[in-house]
């Protein structure tokens, strides 16, 4: 599912805010912070559901401000005001697994920075069997609580007759690339990037 939304105008480069003092920067990200969040809210984005990239077309009025000092500071604002408009649970790598700049031919009439939300990739889980699933997403609440679980707290949570039936169930997860196990570790389970 791809989503898009339109920031109207020029947001203000990291150069623009850094010159001026500290107070001047917290008034100008509360106010444009707050200028993105209604305006994810009033193009009706729907909360993401999972990792996200986040693209910005960045379509200034003319080539004079150089690429690094465009999206500085502006992205920072429509991160921030995606969160706030609860677009983003946060705005951290959980979440946004990357950020993608472009930078079209200018339009001096209609300056403007276009954002689109893409999912990081599609739901894996449905690679999965039933009881892979709640096997994986109960590996994943132990590992996410700090603790993850042994062969044993699998063969007594899942009802497993022995730990051979757990080990099978775990490389069949492992090859679908959802988790790692580290040999020689009792709670060698690791989670990898596809749903983490």
């Amino acid at each position: 599912m791809k989503q898009r939304f339109i920031y109207p105008g020029r947001l203000p480069g990291q150069n623009d805010i850094l010159k001026r003092n500290q107070n001047v920067y917290i008034g100008k990200k509360k106010k444009l912070t707050g200028d993105i969040c209604l305006l994810a809210k009033s193009a009706k984005l729907q909360v993401v559901e999972g990792p996200v990239i986040i693209s910005m077309h960045w379509i200034e009025p003319n080539r004079r401000r150089d690429i690094d000092n465009i999206c500085g500071a502006g992205q920072k604002f429509i991160l921030d005001g995606l969160v706030l408009a609860k677009v983003l649970p946060d705005d951290s790598r959980r979440w946004v697994r990357g950020l993608v700049h472009r930078f079209p031919e200018p339009d001096k009439a209609n300056p403007r920075v276009i954002v689109e939300i893409e999912e990081a990739e599609p739901d894996k889980s449905k690679d999965l069997t039933d009881r892979q699933k709640q096997i994986y997403t109960y590996i994943r609440k132990r590992i996410e609580g700090g603790m993850p679980p042994t062969l044993k707290d699998l063969m007594h949570e899942f009802d497993i007759k022995s730990t051979h039936g757990v080990r099978e169930n775990l490389r069949l997860i492992q090859k679908k690339g959802y988790i790692v196990r580290k040999a020689g570790q009792a709670r060698g389970l690791y989670l990898t990037e596809k749903l983490a």
